[in-house]
């Protein structure tokens, strides 16, 4: 591994929060090597015909190969 550097973590249809604060380096082994799926719940503010209002969704973040 590199020294001294930052970890860049990136998972698509995640917001960056979600990235930045509850996965880790470990989650991201875990999910390559193990073939798990990993959930994420995230909230998000949506508006329909002018009303607003927020969303608890759970995604997946990350899945393993095959």
């Amino acid at each position: 591994m590199i020294e001294d550097s930052v970890e860049n973590k990136k998972c698509k249809g995640v917001k960056k929060n979600v990235a930045k604060n509850r996965i880790t380096h470990d989650d991201y082994r875990k999910c390559l090597y193990g073939g798990r799926e990993q959930m994420r719940t995230m909230n998000d503010i949506k508006s329909h015909r002018h009303d607003v209002y927020t969303e608890k969704v759970n995604k997946v973040a990350m899945f393993g190969p095959g």
